[in-house]
C-alpha cells in the first residue's frame, strides 16, 4: 500500500515550506508527494526529497489539461477561453481530478495505492504511525478535506465521479471557487457518503480532534487553537526523524497527529531547537539553542 498525494501550487511559498517537504521525507516508506508548480526548485531539494517529485508547470498548462480532459475525455461543451478568466483559487475545485489530468506522472504500485490531493499550508505527522493503529488498509477513503483526502486508486468511486458530468460541468463553467472539495452546493463528499450508504465504500473520516490538527484561522499573532477545543491553547512540535505533536500549552500535554492544517497562518516567529531536533510552530520569538 502506497500514498500518491497530488498538489498543484502557484506563487510563492510559505516561509515553512522546507519543513513542509522535510515532514513529507520523513513519510518516505508511504508517500509520494507530486508537486505542480511554478517555485524555483534547487537541485538540492530534487536531491534530497527523493519521495517528492517536483513538475514544473504553469497556471496555463494546468488549464489546458483541465480543458484538455473536460473537452477529450468527458465530452463537455467547453471552449479553451471558458477558462481565461479563472482564478487561481480554483485549483480547489480541479484537486478532486488531479488524478485525472495528472495521470501520466502517478505510477501504482498495486491496486490498494491510495491517491488524492492535499495543501502545501500543513506539515505531516508520521503517517505510518496511525496507518498501523487505525488499520488504514481496511478503508477505502483516508481524510475527507481539501487539505487531505485519499481514495483508493481502483475504487468504484473514480469510475463514478466521472459519471457526474452536470456537476462537473456546473463546477467548471464558474471561474470562482466553488467547494468542490469540500463544502459546496455541489461537492465530491456527496458521492462518497453516498456510496458509504449504499456499502459500496468504506470511510475512515479523520476526527477532528484525534487524528489531525485544524488551525483555527485568525490574526497570526494570536495564541493558536483547534477549531473542537476553541479552550485548548495549543502549539506544534515538529520532531526530526519521529512526527508531528500537538502541544496542549496550559497542561504539558502532547499527543501525536497526522498532520496539522495551518489554515494559510504565515507562522512570522519559528522556533528551532537544534541540540533536541525539534521545530516548534508556536507564536514566541525566534531563537535558536
Amino acid at each position: 500500500m502506497h500514498i500518491h498525494l497530488l498538489l498543484a501550487y502557484i506563487g510563492t511559498p510559505n516561509n515553512y515550506w522546507e519543513y513542509y517537504l522535510d515532514s513529507a521525507l520523513l513519510n518516505k516508506d508511504i508517500l509520494t508527494l507530486y508537486i505542480f508548480s511554478d517555485i524555483d526548485i534547487p537541485e538540492s531539494y530534487i536531491q534530497k526529497y527523493k519521495n517528492v517529485k517536483f513538475i514544473p508547470v504553469t497556471f496555463d498548462e494546468i488549464k489546458n489539461r483541465l480543458y484538455s480532459f473536460l473537452k477529450n475525455n468527458l465530452k463537455l461543451d467547453f471552449h479553451i477561453n471558458d477558462f481565461e478568466n479563472i482564478k487561481i483559487r480554483k485549483l480547489c475545485d480541479i484537486k478532486v481530478i488531479y488524478r485525472y489530468i495528472f495521470s501520466d506522472y502517478i505510477t501504482f504500485s498495486s491496486d490498494e495505492d491510495y491517491v488524492g490531493w492535499c495543501d502545501c499550508d500543513l506539515i505531516f505527522g508520521n503517517i505510518s504511525h496511525f496507518y498501523k493503529k487505525y488499520n488504514f488498509y481496511n478503508y477505502d477513503l483516508l481524510g475527507n478535506w481539501g487539505h487531505f483526502t485519499v481514495i483508493k486508486n481502483k475504487h468504484i468511486f473514480w469510475d463514478e465521479l466521472l459519471k457526474q458530468k452536470e456537476t462537473i460541468y456546473e463546477i467548471f463553467k464558474e471561474p470562482e471557487h466553488c467547494g468542490f472539495d469540500e463544502y459546496s452546493k455541489n461537492n465530491a463528499r456527496k458521492l462518497w457518503v453516498k456510496l458509504y450508504h449504499e456499502k459500496k465504500m468504506k470511510l475512515f473520516l479523520f476526527s477532528w480532534d484525534q487524528i489531525f490538527s485544524d488551525v483555527v484561522r485568525q490574526d497570526e499573532s494570536e495564541d493558536m487553537y483547534v477549531w473542537t477545543e476553541k479552550n485548548a491553547r495549543v502549539y506544534f512540535e515538529y520532531v526530526v526523524d519521529d512526527g508531528l505533536y500537538k502541544v496542549y500549552r496550559d497542561r504539558n500535554i502532547k499527543v501525536p497527529t497526522i498532520y496539522s492544517h495551518f489554515q494559510k497562518r504565515k507562522f512570522s516567529n519559528i522556533i528551532i531547537k537544534k541540540n533536541y531536533n525539534k521545530i516548534i510552530f508556536d507564536n514566541s520569538k525566534i531563537e535558536e539553542s
